[in-house]
Parts: C-alpha cells; sequence; structure tokens
C-alpha cells in the first residue's frame, strides 16, 4: 500500500474512534440517566432532572395533565445554553413502543416536531432542546403558543395522548443565559398592523438605570414606512424617532409559514444608534410603531412586549452572581448528577480500539516484509552465459522397450535352462 493511501486510511481510522468515543458515550450516559432516573420517579423526586444541568429556574415553566398523564417542562441551562427540558410520566411504555412524539406550536405559525423517549425500567419519558435547535438557528426567539404529545401504533396511526391549544411558553421565560451574560436582546413576532392609540400610562417608580439592548423583530407585512421603538423608556411617544430600526442585510429572511404568503422582514435595532435606554427599575415595557401606527393583534390591541432586563454581570463575584440569579428565581445546581457509573462501557470500547488500531499500525508501518528479488534483464543474460549447456535426452521409442523386453525374457529362460542342467549333473554323480 502507498505511503499516501496509508495515511488516509489512519485518518479514516482516527475518525472511527472519534465517532465510537461519542456513540459509547452517549450509551453510558443514557444507562447512568435510566437508573438514576427510576429512582426519581419512584421517589417522585424530579430533583435529579434538573441536576442534570448547571442551572435551573425554580419551579416548572409548564404543567399540564389528562388523567394520568402528566408533562412537566422545565427550564434548565449551561453556561452557554437554553434548554428546555420535557418530563412525561403516566403512559404505559409497551404501549408506545418506548416513545412519544410531541410538537410545539409557535407563535409565527411554525411548528417544531421532537420525540420523548424512555430509558429506564419505569414509565417515564425524557427531551431536551436546545433554544438554538427548537428554532432551527432562526435570529429570533418565538413564543410556544401551543403543544401535543401522541404515539404512533403499529399500524402507523396516531394517537392522541394530550393536547394543549392555549398553551403559552413566552421566550423571556425561559432565557436564563441572557442573565448569566448580561445580554438584553429584544424579540418580537408582528403579524398584524393597526392604527391604534395608547392610553396613557404612569411610568414604574424606583431607580433610573441604563441598559444596552438589542432589538431583534419580524414582521409579517410589506413595510413601505420606517419602524420605531416606543415603551417605558421614551414615555410612550410615538413621535420620538430616536430608536429607529433598520431592516438588516439578510432582507427577506425566510416565510413565516409554508401556508402563508406573507413576506417576513427581519428588523434589528440600528448599531451604534441605539446602544443604551434609561429605564425606572429593571423592567422594559416596548411597543413597535410602524408606518406611523401601533402594531396591533388581531384583536386590534396594542402589541405591548415586556421583560425584565439582566444586569451587566461581568464584574460580578461568584457570591453577587448568585444573589442576583436567586432575586430572578434562578438558581445554580450545588451538586450535579454523577452519570459515570457507566463509563466503563467507553473504556472497554476504546481499549477495545486502541488495540486494534495498534495492530493496524504495526501491519501497514512497522511489519518487515520479506523482499522479493528484483529481475534485472542483464543479470539473466549473464547468468544464462555460465550456465553449461546440457543436452536434452533423447526420447525413448516404443520398438526400443519392446527389445528391451524380450532381451529380459530371453535370459530368464536361459537361467532356467542353465539351474536344471545344473541339477541333472549332480545326480548322475550321485
Amino acid at each position: 500500500m502507498k505511503t499516501f493511501g496509508k495515511i488516509l486510511v489512519m485518518i479514516l481510522i482516527f475518525f472511527v474512534g472519534i465517532q465510537l468515543f461519542g456513540f459509547l458515550s452517549r450509551i453510558a450516559n443514557n444507562k447512568a440517566i435510566g437508573k438514576l432516573g427510576d429512582e426519581a420517579i419512584v421517589e417522585e423526586n424530579d430533583e435529579f432532572f434538573r441536576s442534570i444541568f448547571e442551572y435551573y429556574q425554580e419551579g416548572l415553566i409548564y404543567q399540564g395533565s389528562k388523567g394520568d398523564f402528566n408533562l412537566n417542562i422545565y427550564n434548565v441551562a449551561t453556561k452557554d445554553n437554553n434548554l428546555l427540558l420535557f418530563l412525561a410520566t403516566g403512559i404505559d411504555k409497551k404501549i408506545t413502543n418506548n416513545v412519544l412524539n410531541f410538537s410545539l406550536k409557535l407563535k409565527s405559525g411554525r411548528e417544531i416536531e421532537n420525540i420523548l423517549i424512555s430509558i429506564g425500567e419505569e414509565a417515564w419519558y425524557l427531551q431536551w432542546l436546545y433554544l438554538e435547535n427548537l428554532y432551527d438557528k432562526q435570529q429570533i426567539l418565538e413564543d410556544i403558543v401551543g403543544l401535543k404529545i401522541t404515539y404512533t401504533e403499529k399500524k402507523d396511526e396516531e394517537v392522541l395522548v394530550f393536547e394543549d391549544k392555549e398553551a403559552v411558553i413566552s421566550e423571556s421565560d425561559y432565557n436564563i443565559v441572557s442573565y448569566l451574560k448580561g445580554d438584553n436582546t429584544l424579540y418580537a413576532y408582528l403579524d398584524n398592523i393597526a392604527a391604534l392609540e395608547l392610553e396613557e400610562k404612569e411610568l414604574a417608580e424606583g431607580e433610573t438605570n441604563n441598559y444596552k439592548l438589542v432589538v431583534k423583530a419580524l414582521i409579517t407585512e410589506e413595510i413601505v414606512g420606517d419602524v420605531y421603538l416606543i415603551g417605558n423608556f421614551n414615555d410612550y411617544d410615538i413621535n420620538d424617532k430616536s430608536y429607529k430600526l433598520t431592516k438588516s442585510e439578510q432582507g427577506i429572511s425566510y416565510k413565516i409559514a409554508e401556508e402563508t404568503e406573507k413576506t417576513t422582514f427581519f428588523y434589528q435595532s440600528e448599531g451604534e444608534k441605539f446602544q443604551a435606554v434609561e429605564i425606572r427599575g429593571d423592567t422594559i415595557e416596548y411597543l413597535f410603531v410602524i408606518d406611523g401606527e401601533i402594531a396591533g393583534d388581531e384583536n386590534g390591541e396594542p402589541l405591548v412586549f415586556e421583560k425584565k432586563l439582566a444586569q451587566d454581570v461581568s464584574e460580578f463575584s461568584d457570591s453577587k452572581l448568585e444573589n442576583y440569579l436567586a432575586s430572578l428565581g434562578v438558581y445554580k445546581v450545588d451538586k450535579r448528577a454523577n452519570l459515570k457509573a457507566f463509563n466503563y462501557i467507553v473504556w472497554i470500547g476504546m481499549i477495545v480500539y486502541i488495540v486494534v488500531l495498534g495492530g493496524l499500525i504495526y501491519m501497514m508501518f512497522i511489519r518487515q516484509k520479506p523482499t522479493r528479488a528484483a529481475y534485472s534483464q542483464n543479470h539473466q543474460t549473464a547468468k544464462a552465459k555460465v550456465v553449461k549447456e546440457v543436452k536434452p535426452q533423447e526420447n525413448i521409442n516404443i520398438n526400443k522397450i519392446s527389445e528391451i523386453e524380450e532381451r529380459d525374457e530371453n535370459l530368464a529362460v536361459k537361467k532356467i535352462e542353465t539351474t536344471e542342467k545344473t541339477v541333472d549333473s549332480e545326480e548322475e554323480k550321485e
């Protein structure tokens, strides 16, 4: 095998090793979660499921039930990622073949489908979704406004287990990472524009604080004029054009739903011109002015958005950050779940892989192969000159063979005759 080919084979083998390690790690991880999850279900204690991650929000952000079936949704996070943790109980996993289907309906009308899986002995189903996967890496987070749980029978028929068409889970309810990073991105989805008047509102009392904001909005209308933001930072002044939004470089980003022909525009704040606002307290209330009109909902009501803003935590000590998160109902897990009980599966698999890899390296790069004699025309010619010429043997024909056989017979007869004469002579002498 040529050297380049050997190198390619080794690269492929190393890649297989990486994939094998990940596969075995998932098996070991699932076995540990299954075992500890069974114990938690039997004890009716859901603390274990939250302890898989680094941070969690106190309580549930959603709970729904129907008969014996129960669905809990938890808000959890790592330092860099928000996740929704789904836990379903109360349905025999033999009926569902260990899998439940679920779909989430977003405010834009999009539906996201996934599965809940059973990895333990008890009847419970688990799944967690990273927000970037949940929203398919789009540039705006949306509220969840409906969910459905089903399972598939052998005849490929879906059986409804649970449905809530009025479930509302706001994106601001499950964005823990924004507080960990001091990120104040305001998200909004707008699909109706109404000419509305705002009632006079009293601004919240309290200390005035400065916050850096980023605004991202999806608007499903053909917008000709400008888009502005108003709220409790400018006395809801519809004529204040200080907070203008600009259409992003992406322009038309995508169609919000396949069944609609509305064009979607993505708007964001205008860079350095919109960095900080003064707000009394720590909660921003904001609306959108589009073509000089307040954006409203299908009922003709103003679309008012509200969000608790995150402080700049870059200079916070660990204890101050912990206290700050606690004031928001967010806590760091004291003791994370130990999921290493089945890591021996990984090590056994990798040891076998290393042994096989070592054997292949030896066969391809280290083992000395016997050298073959190289052919040389000059060498063969010279050798031919040294070898003595040997005359080929003559072929023996059939006639000569017959003569030899006849000769042998004559000799045998003569020998017998001689023997008889000798015997006769001896008898006569006696």
